[in-house]
């Protein structure tokens, strides 16, 4: 059986894309391994949202041909799509596809192998096919079926592909292509095979998820979709990806709070906290308006955790911009903060700005912010301390000797226990010693809280 290994660079959207190729593959004969096995195919799905995504995924495609030099080496995703030139001069990449190609990867890999075994002599001549199309004019939704993902408890759903926004610092409208939103009883099939194969998580995803039926018109909406979702037989828990604050709207938020598999969680980008950087960033709304949305959230769900992205270092920041985030950061009480140092995108209007930040502020802001936010996560976890959480099992870990994170929190007689790992409605991870199995659903005692985590024991009336 011939063997295929993946590696997934970026976002959940580019691990959902992963897994519609992987499930490709498995209906085709082959056989799924990990990256670092020899294999007879490897397929890097690139990211090229920072110039770290870019350098990574030549790496990668780098450690692919260097595995096996006779392997088909795929190179496919974002960076793929927008840097085609560059991945072609890879020496030993023999397939380039970009965001919209992926139901033909199977084809173009058999058609290299064909090629290659009418090659005359011992030589392995890698032949580059380019199938990198332009993302113009009008766009379908590229229907893909996957078949579950290494997570055995949670499935994303991917429901939309694309972005309209163009913000100055992006370059994902470029490689993505516009809105496509996935049809609904589509949708709902996926949904219902993936109970069946026992995920009691659901997580819809999508490129920009929250635009999801605007080239429907905004019928149906994402609303909708979550609704839908939601009152499928089976499904334990629902939870949103992400949301932009310009698509929080009073509909979506009571569907939110009114619904009692839908996760008390929402990820909202901020991206910044100052208005002036706001439009600069070409972000379709001010700092107040953040608050005020944020504030109705808490107001619907007063225990909902609420997440964010916040970029650092945009040129234009000066000392008052970022201070002025900080001041927000602290008046809405996020739980978790993603923070990025603003990388420069070639074709992106942001690295033609002037007035760019230097590394060394950047790094400054970075750490300041980071700091702040392990305030505000430690400030969220010990609100559940002496309380009855409920997990989802994500997996049994048999030593927690070597996280910190964990050690630090739990008494030298339960480091030898047994554990096990999984997040809370509110998307608060919990190590908890006991017993329980893989894909169950446990309640759990949280004793004590770090920033990064909670610790606590499987509640004996579980």
């Amino acid at each position: 059986m011939r063997r295929v290994a993946f590696a997934t660079l970026g976002c959940k959207v580019n691990q959902y894309d992963t897994e519609t190729m992987a499930t490709m593959f498995r209906e085709a004969g082959y056989e799924v391994v990990p990256f670092d096995e020899s294999a007879d195919v490897y397929v890097v799905n690139t990211c090229t949202v920072t110039s770290t995504g870019d350098k990574k995924s030549r790496q990668m495609l780098r450690r692919a041909v260097s595995s096996n030099p006779n392997a088909i080496v795929v190179a496919t995703g974002c960076y793929a799509q927008g840097n085609s030139d560059d991945v072609r001069n890879i020496d030993g990449v023999d397939i380039v596809t970009g965001t919209k190609e992926r139901k033909d990867v199977v084809r173009l890999v058999e058609e290299a192998v064909k090629a290659r075994e009418n090659v005359k002599g011992n030589e392995v001549v890698h032949k580059t096919y380019d199938a990198v199309s332009k993302l113009c004019g009008h766009l379908e939704y590229e229907e893909l079926l996957v078949d579950g993902s290494d997570e055995r408890s949670r499935a994303y759903v991917k429901i939309e592909d694309g972005c309209d926004n163009f913000c100055t610092y992006c370059k994902v409208p470029h490689v993505r292509g516009p809105v496509r939103s996935r049809n609904m009883e589509n949708i709902r099939k996926e949904v219902e095979r993936l109970v069946e194969k026992g995920y009691r998580e659901i997580i819809l995803t999508g490129v920009h998820l929250s635009l999801y039926g605007k080239d429907l018109g905004w019928e149906p909406c994402l609303a909708d979709v979550l609704k839908m979702v939601a009152e499928t037989v089976g499904v334990d828990r629902v939870r949103l990806s992400s949301v932009d604050p310009g698509e929080m709207n009073d509909r979506l938020i009571d569907v939110i709070a009114s619904t009692s598999n839908i996760c008390n969680h929402i990820h909202m980008p901020l991206q910044a906290g100052d208005d002036g950087v706001l439009k600069r960033m070409n972000r379709h709304y001010t700092s107040s308006q953040f608050e005020e949305i944020a504030g109705k959230l808490k107001k619907s769900m007063p225990d909902m955790a609420l997440t964010t992205d916040i970029i650092v270092g945009f040129p234009g920041e000066d000392d008052q911009a970022f201070e002025n985030t900080m001041s927000l950061v602290r008046r809405v009480g996020f739980s978790r903060i993603h923070v990025f140092k603003y990388s420069k995108r070639e074709g992106t209007p942001a690295a033609n700005f002037s007035d760019q930040v230097s590394e060394e502020v950047k790094n400054e802001r970075s750490t300041r912010l980071i700091e702040l936010g392990k305030e505000l996560s430690l400030e969220y976890h010990r609100k559940h301390i002496g309380k009855i959480v409920e997990i989802i099992v994500e997996r049994i870990v048999n030593d927690v000797s070597d996280n910190p994170d964990v050690t630090s929190l739990c008494g030298e007689e339960t480091i030898e226990s047994s554990w096990i790992e999984g997040v809370t409605c509110d998307y608060v991870r919990v190590f908890a010693h006991g017993q329980a199995h893989e894909g169950e659903m446990v309640k759990v005692l949280v004793e004590s809280a770090g920033p990064e985590l909670v610790v606590g024991k499987v509640n004996c009336e579980n």
